[in-house]
């Protein structure tokens, strides 16, 4: 019943081109033209009944009251009509400084060190996963070494990301999105994925910068390490964590932002349709040059991604309205090259 109510709310928010977020504003706008319909028929009834006016007053509102409505609806559903004549105005923006989070999705890339981001001291010293590791496995570890190729590696991108939420003081809990190992059909590793770092950039934030937050990783919810590559499976464990782990978290869905820098480019995509279609947030963290050929920027800036979703399903119902139609005569015929 839930489910049947929230969809008929959504086609009424779709049909008066309003954001599906603000599906009470069009179940509002519904209700209020069912009332002054009515009100119009009893107004109607009574100048065709040729009885002295009792209620002149409501007479006035009632034959008022559907034409005001309409005027709201019309105003509402200009920017229907707007995106419809200019379908790709303003489908997705990028600006600076998102809204400050108390949830956050981040991935956790594989450890590549930039030389030329090192300090002079330390450009000698190109870490891998496992330098890092023991790094942080030593029996006193040397933070300020450690944070110098932690801020000169791809690691940076994810804690800059982390770093803006918790200056902001809303920051409370992180969900890490890692990658498994890629294997060959012998079992043997070809590509290493993100998955044995998780523990080492909780370290690195908790201990290392001493920042209270509360990491959510696949020691304690498997479901959070991804296939490299998969885009179903990144679309899937980000809809599942705005549907379910963020209630346990008593989050709520606009409380969290997902960003998608740090991964692969098929989880990036996973990523951005599972936040772009149901109106959740979505960011990314750049710096300001490339980390392969100079020093960038201490801290990468954040930037908030919106996109309009509304207009995006217009999109393609456009687009599913004028796509022609296939031709049942056609036959398409496969031939292998000489």
């Amino acid at each position: 019943m839930k489910r049947m109510i929230r969809g008929i709310a959504d086609a009424l928010a779709l049909l008066l081109g309003l954001n599906p977020n603000r599906r009470a504003l069009a179940v509002l706008l519904a209700v209020a033209g069912l009332v002054a319909l009515n009100w119009f028929s009893s107004a109607t009834m009574m100048l065709m009944s040729r009885q002295p006016l009792a209620e002149p007053a409501q007479l006035v509102v009632g034959l008022l009251g559907l034409p005001v409505v309409f005027l709201v609806f019309l105003g509402a559903s200009r920017r229907m009509w707007m995106n419809l004549r200019r379908p790709m105005v303003n489908v997705v923006r990028a600006t600076e400084r998102p809204m400050p989070s108390a949830g956050l999705i981040v991935f956790l890339p594989t450890f590549n060190t930039f030389v030329p981001k090192l300090p002079e001291g330390l450009k000698a010293e190109r870490w891998t996963a496992q330098d890092l590791i023991r790094a942080l496995d030593a029996p006193a570890p040397d933070w300020p070494r450690i944070l110098d190729h932690i801020q000169a590696s791809n690691m940076q991108t994810p804690l800059e990301a982390v770093r803006y939420h918790l200056e902001a003081g809303k920051l409370r809990d992180v969900w890490v999105l890692a990658t498994a190992n890629m294997t060959d059909e012998k079992g043997v590793v070809v590509r290493a994925g993100s998955a044995d770092l998780v523990k080492a950039f909780e370290r690195v934030l908790c201990e290392g910068m001493g920042w209270r937050v509360a990491v959510h990783d696949w020691r304690q919810n498997a479901g959070l390490i991804v296939p490299p590559y998969n885009a179903q499976e990144t679309f899937a464990v980000v809809d599942r964590i705005f549907r379910e782990e963020a209630p346990r978290a008593s989050l709520q869905a606009d409380e969290i932002v997902g960003d998608i820098t740090s991964g692969p480019v098929t989880l990036t995509a996973g990523m951005m349709l599972a936040c772009a279609l149901f109106g959740r947030r979505l960011q990314y963290t750049a710096a300001d040059s490339d980390p392969t050929a100079g020093r960038p920027l201490e801290q990468p800036k954040p930037y908030a991604i919106t996109v309009d979703e509304t207009a995006v399903r217009r999109l393609v119902l456009q687009h599913m309205a004028e796509a022609p139609e296939p031709d049942a005569d056609l036959r398409y015929e496969v031939t292998s090259a000489p």
